[in-house]
């Protein structure tokens, strides 16, 4: 999940020696060191949270929707064919206040209508305002990685409804308010190498190990790079930030690095180059890409 996070559709996997498609064999449901990610409760699809499956409640599908991997792509389950739709039915019906909804924010954000409306499986009824002002009153320090997934979700709503041309008013203006501050803040972190604070957004820091400075930068240079406005891209503090992250996996080019850092580190570098040097085609790869692997799932 953390390598597609990096290359998208584009992400292969090794099966028994040959290569699949990342995303195509998670939804049908291929075997990771013996572990399925999804179930069948009934005749509904589930998908599993916890150790070897996904961290978090939406998490799959906030990767897939960052993929932008169609709804109608196909999950097959136990010999039944279900598509991402599904998958979306269920994280919608497990809506519940007091758990991190950080990735359904994303997730609905992209595949959902701003003004959808849907209930959850104990009949409480739920939009997307309703997911940001939820998640606005959670703490970003000691969240998900340091808090970059709450902003990333946040941010990822505000700026669906930028572009939108739709109002910016109630939560939605919340958000980008609490997302301009937060940019201001963590700029101020910013260590003189470019790196960024070692100890998240508790206030300036560089423990020196290049494994923290990787996690830690790579997750904040992603959710700056996906949230700032693109005339800020090309500003001193994130060519910089971005020339440390290069830099640094390319001196440890032959070091085994935590699979969740370096592919959060993978994404923020390709999210720089597709904003700030945009080509036509070539940097936004088409989720036919992922179209379900031929190779057939071990016993």
């Amino acid at each position: 999940m953390h390598w597609l996070i990096g290359y998208g559709v584009e992400a292969k996997v090794s099966v028994r020696g040959r290569s699949a498609n990342a995303i195509g064999w998670l939804c049908q449901n291929g075997r990771c060191k013996g572990t399925q990610l999804f179930h069948l409760s009934g005749e509904r699809l589930q998908a599993r949270v916890g150790v070897g499956v996904q961290g978090h409640h939406g998490q799959f599908l906030a990767m897939l929707a960052q993929s932008k991997v169609k709804q109608e792509y196909p999950i097959v389950v136990g010999g039944r064919k279900f598509t991402l739709a599904d998958l979306i039915a269920f994280e919608q019906g497990n809506c519940r206040l007091g758990e991190e909804l950080t990735f359904k924010l994303i997730a609905f954000s992209h595949y959902l209508p701003l003004d959808a409306k849907w209930q959850n499986r104990q009949g409480q009824k739920w939009d997307i305002p309703r997911l940001i002002q939820e998640e606005l009153k959670q703490p970003v320090v000691g969240a998900a990685c340091g808090g970059t997934h709450r902003l990333m979700g946040i941010s990822y709503a505000a700026r669906k409804r930028q572009a939108s041309g739709q109002p910016l008013e109630g939560q939605w203006k919340r958000a980008e308010k609490y997302i301009d501050d937060f940019q201001i803040y963590t700029l101020r972190l910013q260590n003189r190498d470019g790196s960024f604070s070692t100890d998240w957004f508790k206030g300036r820091a560089d423990s020196g190990d290049a494994a923290r400075k990787l996690q830690t930068t790579g997750h904040i240079a992603e959710w700056l790079t996906y949230s700032l406005p693109e005339e800020e891209l090309h500003g001193p503090q994130m060519t910089k930030a971005i020339g440390f992250l290069a830099s640094l996996m390319r001196k440890h080019a032959r070091k085994k690095w935590e699979s969740g850092p370096q592919g959060h580190a993978i994404r923020a570098l390709r999210l720089y180059r597709e904003r700030a040097f945009p080509e036509p085609d070539s940097l936004h790869p088409h989720e036919e890409l992922a179209g379900p692997s031929s190779t057939k799932q071990p016993r």
